[in-house]
């Protein structure tokens, strides 16, 4: 993993928020994928799990076990629906951006966060 070792989330830039749901052939690739960012600043990681059946929650939880400093977890034990999940997550984000990432969607490009936050920060100065 080429995830970056600068990992203080007490105000990470960046929050990845993901909301999910029975995505457990899906949910280690999208996580990789985040993982995978080359970056120079600090993020988080919150996922909402909404009542997943299947086995969403341990891969979840083996992530959280790998890297606790950067993953925050929220399992809910009834279906909430995704603006509830979503809406339920924003109010948890830390970072000056938020990053949204479908649970069944991965980022090909391991420069996707760190080039948008480049212009994000550039165009704010």
């Amino acid at each position: 993993m080429n995830f970056s070792p600068i990992q203080n989330n007490t105000n990470p830039l960046v929050s990845v928020v993901v909301c999910t749901c029975n995505r457990d052939q899906y949910i280690g690739s999208t996580i990789d994928s985040i993982l995978n960012q080359k970056i120079n600043f600090t993020i988080e990681i919150l996922i909402g799990d909404d009542a997943s059946a299947d086995g969403t929650k341990e891969i979840l939880l083996t992530y959280k076990k790998l890297y606790p400093e950067i993953f925050t977890l929220v399992f809910h034990e009834e279906n909430q629906g995704i603006g509830r999940n979503w809406a339920g997550l924003m109010k948890l984000v830390k970072g000056k951006y938020v990053a949204l990432c479908d649970d069944d969607d991965y980022w090909h490009y391991d420069e996707k966060l760190q080039k948008q936050i480049d212009i994000l920060e550039e165009t704010s100065k």
